[in-house]
């Protein structure tokens, strides 16, 4: 059948009759069923709270940074909107929003004809700006049907006589989605502009209100060519209703995109863009991921307005990133020049001989000149060429272009093992809270692996370890500060395992040290015997208690009974080590450690108070886990390391240069180096804080070298950041407990000093362990001089009289023993066996 133009005439004059007549059925029909409910559903929607995002902050009250899930909403007034704001929205949703009742009859006709002809709304929506606000309130912004149309125009109506105009164009802005997780116009225009909708011009009000449509399809930074056209058709809208001057909108459209950043990553969105302005996302990130335990059922730190109360300091925090991502850098920029140098050895020396032989042979493979080109060319696109080209892309609108800025994306992953990392922790030493953290360099997309609390983190500790298990060592009283030890050449034997023959750094042996000094040298045989003194399941339980292992099955699993354990070979997190080492400061009660102290409301009222819990946990028994005494033990061996020698003084030895210094302040600690330099550690504590930092590796077999060991390195940045923490601190001394006494002891043998030894030192121990016997050493080795002094005198027939010292009669041979050349000029450098012989 063909349809005249009268029969469509017709038709379209029945089907409106029709659509009335329905229209006036159907709400009559609803209005006598629903008229009280639907009353109640509109004020509550109108007086719901709106979605607002939790606020972190430090122990001062200063704002860490806000959790915002998919919405975030900051709400503002009509009156606090730009004419621009409002006359945009007008021009591009609804411009007769104020002559109307809700209710617009053509844009409904079409509407209901668009989806009766096409089975969709491709012509046009027709809904005024409070029927979309009832769409908002019905949830269908994705169900498109004639029953939804008319149920949407039965809650704008009941709006329309409830609200002002006002009210309701205020609602609509304050509740609506404009993508990139922004709802609201506050929010939006913070996320596209960077200020508030206060302050939005014509152009900007514009560009916001082109998201409502379709939020993200025309966004400035996915699709700025796009969003270039619509915004442009919209301001000249605007002039044509009267709104604005042809001038002043050509003039705020090309001050607009003279502004512009083109460099803005499109697929970021306000969740993404609060953690690139967070003052320490690595620490929001913790919390975030604490906030999943803390809260139950419908709290929702995303919606529900929480302030959290931190632990953290965002001036040590600020401290923390300065010295600790500023030496990454250089020490990355270190590592890839040595690469690159390898690289140009190759490129410059090998290439032209293995292309020669290549030649000569006739071996296609081998002739890598071009290879070369070609890796130089690669390079080039991806730290130059690339950028430009996504940038290029954005411009101009070519979406083809941006496909291949992604190559170097992907060649970028590709090294990423290859990439130092770092990570830094401090806290509390009396309650483990945490005071500043970095899980890693820059926290992004491609990096979010927290490496200071994450548990699958496998990093070996080197030298740093050896204080704990010897603190089993000072409990047991097998060990003493001045336990003594003969560091030379050796080789254990274990059942079952392969001869173990370890050597010291450097290559240097020290002969007769005492536990003090071994451990301030970082001595392996020492760390070996005294592992073998304690024994291995003492050395383990020990070990396992301070870094916080509990689980029988993990113990098992980390800790290899081997002699290479004593040197740090088990893997742990500088989240572990920083409790271990903060047990000793803390006169041996360990805490773990936490970051949010408790959670208020809106209205002020705590709902979550961790550090209360925190505090009771920590008087359980099995945190005790050695005494105080013992602790202090350990400390005091530990300051030594900042003695001269010791593997903490790189910072002090270069106080005058770089200005690091304590003024008093008691500081105590121990540096790391894992097997082939691939880590650097320091951790250490003052009678304040405790950190733990490592620089190193990830994965892979890369070394940082010998130049980055852990007193070169993390040692060094660890002091200039504990000296910058501690600068305004009074000057504290470690708390030294009851049981606590000192003795003079020979400082080689490490027993009671005699009027022969050389050398002594003042120790602290134990009461009970402290030595008993004076030093036979000096006075073996004295006798054995005087006896061959006489053997001597003897043999070149010399007298004395009895009353003549033997020492000075040695003197009278100053010829004899000037013209001879001794082996060694000390005693100290021979050890008990050589005597023997």
């Amino acid at each position: 059948m063909i349809f005249t133009h009268k029969h469509r005439i017709g038709f379209r004059i029945f089907f409106t009759l029709f659509t009335l007549l329905l229209i006036v059925l159907s709400v009559g029909l609803a209005f006598a069923v629903s008229i009280n409910i639907n009353n109640k559903n509109i004020e509550n929607f109108i007086l719901e709270k709106p979605s607002l995002p939790s606020v972190v902050l430090d122990r001062n009250g200063e704002v860490i940074s806000e959790l915002v899930g998919v919405e975030q909403r900051t709400l503002l007034e009509f009156n606090d909107l730009p004419k621009y704001q409002v006359f945009a929205l007008l021009t591009r949703e609804d411009n007769p929003f104020f002559r109307h009742n809700g209710f617009s009859v053509r844009g409904f006709s079409r509407a209901v004809f668009s989806i009766l002809k096409n089975g969709n709304l491709d012509g046009g929506g027709g809904s005024t700006l409070t029927q979309q606000l009832a769409k908002i309130r019905l949830d269908n912004v994705f169900n498109r049907s004639i029953f939804t149309k008319l149920e949407e125009l039965w809650e704008a109506w009941q709006v329309e006589r409830q609200y002002s105009k006002q009210e309701i164009f205020q609602m609509y802005l304050n509740k609506v989605n404009f993508g990139h997780g922004a709802y609201g116009i506050e929010a939006i225009s913070n996320y596209f502009f960077e200020h508030s909708a206060r302050e939005n011009s014509a152009a900007e009000s514009v560009m916001s209100v082109i998201q409502v449509a379709r939020p993200t399809l025309y966004s400035p930074f996915r699709n700025p060519s796009g969003a270039k056209k619509v915004q442009r058709r919209v301001l000249d809208q605007m002039v044509l209703n009267g709104y604005i001057s042809a001038e002043d909108a050509d003039k705020s459209f090309a001050t607009y995109w003279l502004n512009h950043d083109w460099s803005r990553d499109g697929a970021e969105n306000v969740h993404s863009a609060r953690k690139r302005d967070d003052k320490a996302p690595w620490f929001t990130e913790y919390v975030r991921e604490e906030l999943k335990n803390l809260l139950y059922g419908t709290q929702d730190p995303y919606k529900d307005g929480y302030t959290i109360h931190t632990s953290l300091d965002l001036n040590y925090q600020a401290a923390a990133d300065k010295f600790v991502l500023s030496r990454l850098t250089k020490v990355r920029d270190g590592f890839k020049n040595q690469s690159n140098a390898k690289k140009e050895l190759v490129y410059n020396q090998f290439s032209p001989i293995i292309s020669l032989m290549g030649l000569v042979s006739n071996i296609k493979d081998i002739k890598v000149e071009d290879k070369a080109k070609q890796q130089k060319e690669h390079d080039y696109f991806n730290k130059s060429l690339s950028p430009q080209i996504r940038l290029l892309s954005l411009i101009s609108g070519i979406n083809s272009l941006n496909s291949v800025s992604q190559y170097s994306l992907n060649e970028s992953k590709d090294t990423l093992d290859n990439q130092i990392e770092t990570a830094l922790i401090t806290v509390d030493n009396t309650n483990g809270q945490i005071l500043a953290l970095i899980g890693g360099s820059k926290f992004e997309y491609t990096n979010q692996l927290n490496r200071v609390l994450n548990p699958d983190v496998q990093i070996s500790p080197g030298s740093a370890f050896k204080p704990l298990y010897m603190s089993a060592g000072i409990s047991s009283n097998k060990l003493t500060a001045g336990t003594h030890f003969t560091d030379k050449p050796k080789t254990f034997v274990l059942d079952g395992a392969e001869p173990y023959t370890p050597n010291n750094y450097g290559g240097h042996w020290y002969g007769h040290v005492l536990l003090r000094y071994a451990l301030n040298k970082s001595l392996n045989i020492p760390a070996i015997e005294s592992l073998e003194k304690i024994g291995f399941d003492d050395a383990i339980s020990r070990s396992a208690a301070l870094l916080g292992i509990t689980d029988p099955s993990v113990i098992r699993r980390k800790f290899d009974r081997k002699f290479p354990m004593a040197l740090g070979t088990t893997t742990v997190s500088p989240g572990q080590m920083v409790r271990a080492f903060a047990t000793f400061a803390n006169q041996g009660k360990a805490n773990d450690p936490y970051g949010i102290k408790f959670i208020e409301n809106q209205n002020g009222a705590i709902i979550t108070h961790v550090e209360d819990d925190m505090l009771q946990k920590s008087y359980r028994p099995e945190n005790q886990i050695m005494s105080a005494q013992d602790a202090y033990i350990m400390t005091s061996i530990l300051e030594t390391t900042k003695a001269p020698g010791g593997t903490l003084n790189y910072g002090w030895r270069t106080e005058e240069k770089y200005g690091i210094g304590f003024n008093g302040m008691a500081i105590a600690g121990k540096t790391g180096t894992s097997q082939n330099w691939k880590d650097s550690w320091a951790v250490g504590y003052s009678p304040y804080y405790t950190t733990s930092l490592w620089y190193g590796f990830d994965k892979g077999s890369n070394t940082l070298g010998q130049n980055n060991n852990g007193a070169v390195l993390a040692g060094f940045v660890w002091a200039k950041y504990m000296a910058e923490i501690h600068k305004d601190l009074p000057v504290k001394q470690f708390f030294r407990p009851n049981g606590i006494i000192e003795r003079t002891i020979c400082a080689v043998s490490g027993d009671l000093a005699s009027q022969n030894c050389p050398d002594t030192i003042r120790e602290v121990y134990k009461t009970g362990t402290e030595p008993t016997t004076f030093c036979e050493y000096h006075t073996f080795v004295q006798e054995a001089r005087n006896e061959t002094i006489f053997k001597i005198m003897d043999l070149i027939e010399v007298e004395i009289s009895p009353d003549q010292n033997i020492l000075n009669s040695i003197k009278m041979e100053t010829d004899f023993f000037e013209n001879s050349e001794p082996e060694s000029n000390s005693d100290e450098d021979l050890s008990i066996d050589e005597l023997w012989d």
